[in-house]
């Protein structure tokens, strides 16, 4: 490996692998902190990236140390909206750590691609999340020291998360008792981004107020194009900062209304005790101040499971789903709205890994790290009742002489993992056993459910239609409430161990009639990882640990795999008022 890279001082680790692992193929860009590089994560086949830091932090005494055991600590700290340390370790010496990809962008780059202003109607939807990130590690006495668009990320989806939680504080341990303006002048030295910085920041006084003055002026850079002062040095911004408070974005910017730029100009206040008692009170202020201006909520549109069985208890009829006419369960509820939170809040996360050390011998909080909390718009659909039967798979060969992928193989996999020879959906056990007409229909591929729900007239839900339909408005952590209850599923702990007819575990169905969305087996989605696996839901008979089968978890599998315990089912579009008039 290469020495310290001048004036930089970071490492050259391209072509490098790193703990046997993580191939560097990039460098992305170095901070005041850290040198970034992309990198492939050869065990997962995904990308990732590295973090590490600059060769001036790792001569002070301790720092490496301090590095492994701050990151150790963090990577347990999970927030749907935080990008999540995935990995860390060392490289002839040097500490990294590993944080997830994302391809969306950051904020700088939204604002660039705008012309340089965003509307407020642009920063709304994000803001929430990034506020209750803050929120959520001041609770835990850590604060970032380092906002700005740089580190606020979206996935390709527009989902937002922040980054270099961990990294920066980490980072924050070299701060010593010396003055700050000389640290100014040495890279790396200064934690954060001088621009970003609060006047405080010259005091080192941290607390939440100190992140919501950087996320302050992030939102006084979006919504104007400029930042509050104007200075030629690192050292007279602070100065200036401390002096003075920030010229109105209104000057800068005259058509922002005058109720959003005066919550951004609190956000900002000199004094911290004259800003926001948080960062989330910061972002209902300006979501409050901006709803003049915020587009109108869209007509409601429901997905059909939900809004045919609403309109079916009016009109006292039935839901029709797939081509079978079904009864539909009462329900009390209103319609639900075009707009749904996917995945977990930072407290469901908590209670899923509470769960899992009560029935697993391990536990990882990573395994959750998919589930970002983020609002959707759901399609109006109507979902089958449950999993497509070998039955309905028999009528779909017997038209189209399909030949599924584990025939055309040769090989799929028993109790989920064990590769045997002729497993195919209609020879179950390899020796010429037929599966149960009612039985959900096993070992199919990807390829092979999509192709089914094509002929029907249909298509695979997207990773979030199928959490939707299982977990409906009022968001169940399980399909039929938030309280766990083994009896109402199949599952490896059920009393009779195996695959079981769709609909028998009647006590696991939703309050709107779905069935087995949780339990007997994993089902198909259409959406896919980043690195091109396809996204399994729901668990199946063979799922030991039951935070696995809550309606948020994901399993994520190579598109050509089959097995006796991964099915799917299909959903139908459908215009909502046209549906809702036919129905």
């Amino acid at each position: 490996m290469s020495g310290p890279t001048p004036g930089l001082g970071s490492w050259n680790l391209i072509g490098e692998t790193l703990s046997g692992r993580y191939r560097v193929e990039s460098e992305l860009g170095a901070g005041g902190m850290a040198t970034v590089y992309a990198a492939m994560d050869q065990t997962l086949g995904r990308k990732v990236v590295i973090k590490i830091p600059h060769a001036e932090l790792l001569q002070q005494s301790g720092f490496r140390e301090r590095f492994i055991e701050e990151v150790r600590a963090l990577i347990k700290l999970v927030h749907p909206h935080i990008l999540p340390i995935q990995d860390y370790g060392e490289f002839q010496g040097v500490p990294f750590a590993v944080v997830a990809y994302f391809s969306g962008g950051d904020l700088r780059a939204k604002i660039d691609a705008a012309g340089g202003r965003l509307d407020v109607r642009d920063i709304v939807g994000w803001l929430p999340q990034i506020a209750s990130a803050l929120d959520f590690m001041h609770s835990k006495d850590i604060v970032h020291r380092d906002i700005k668009p740089d580190n606020i990320l979206f996935d390709e989806q527009g989902n937002v998360l922040l980054s270099d939680f961990g990294i920066a504080t980490v980072m924050q341990q070299i701060d010593t008792e010396e003055t700050l303006v000389p640290q100014l002048t040495r890279v790396g030295a200064f934690v954060g981004t001088t621009a970003y910085a609060p006047p405080e920041a010259i005091r080192r006084e941290l607390s939440g107020a100190y992140d919501q003055y950087s996320l302050g002026v992030t939102l006084y850079y979006a919504l104007s194009g400029e930042m509050p002062f104007r200075a030629s040095t690192p050292e007279e911004t602070l100065v200036l900062k401390s002096s003075r408070e920030a010229r109105p974005i209104k000057e800068i910017a005259p058509d922002i209304p005058e109720a959003v730029a005066s919550v951004v100009m609190r956000s900002i206040a000199l004094d911290p005790d004259m800003r926001f008692p948080s960062c989330s009170a910061l972002a209902d202020a300006l979501i409050g101040a901006g709803s003049e201006v915020a587009p109108q909520t869209p007509p409601v549109a429901i997905y059909g499971g939900i809004a045919a069985a609403v309109l079916a208890i009016v009109l006292g009829g039935v839901l029709l789903l797939r081509d079978e006419p079904v009864e539909v369960k009462v329900v009390q509820a209103e319609l639900p709205g075009t707009r749904f939170e996917a995945g977990s809040t930072p407290e469901e996360i908590t209670a899923a890994m509470a769960l899992c050390e009560q029935f697993a011998a391990e536990c990882d909080i990573r395994d959750f790290e998919s589930e970002i909390l983020r609002e959707v718009r759901i399609a109006d659909l109507d979902p089958d009742r449950t999993e497509v039967t070998n039955a309905d798979f028999l009528k779909f060969v017997e038209a189209t002489d399909h030949v599924t992928s584990a025939e055309s193989s040769g090989t799929s996999q028993a109790e989920g993992f064990i590769e045997r020879h002729g497993l195919t959906w209609w020879n179950v056990d390899g020796n010429g056993g037929t599966p149960a007409v009612d039985h959900p229909v096993t070992h199919v591929s990807l390829a092979d459910a999509e192709a089914y729900c094509a002929w029907v007239n249909a298509r695979l839900p997207t990773e979030v239609e199928w959490e939707f339909i299982a977990r409906g408005v009022d968001r169940r952590i399980y399909p039929w409430g938030d309280v766990w209850d083994g009896a109402r599923l199949n599952w490896n702990g059920a009393d009779a161990r195996g695959l079981k007819a769709v609909g028998e575990s009647v006590s696991g169905e939703t309050p709107e009639g779905l069935q087995d969305l949780a339990g007997n087996v994993w089902e198909w989605t259409s959406s896919r990882t980043n690195a091109g696996k396809a996204v399994l839901k729901g668990g199946s008979w063979t799922t030991e640990n039951p935070a696995h089968l809550r309606a948020a978890q994901r399993l994520d599998q190579v598109p050509e795999f089959t097995s006796d315990d991964i099915g799917f089912r299909c959903v139908r579009e459908r215009a909502s008022d046209a549906g809702a008039a036919e129905s």
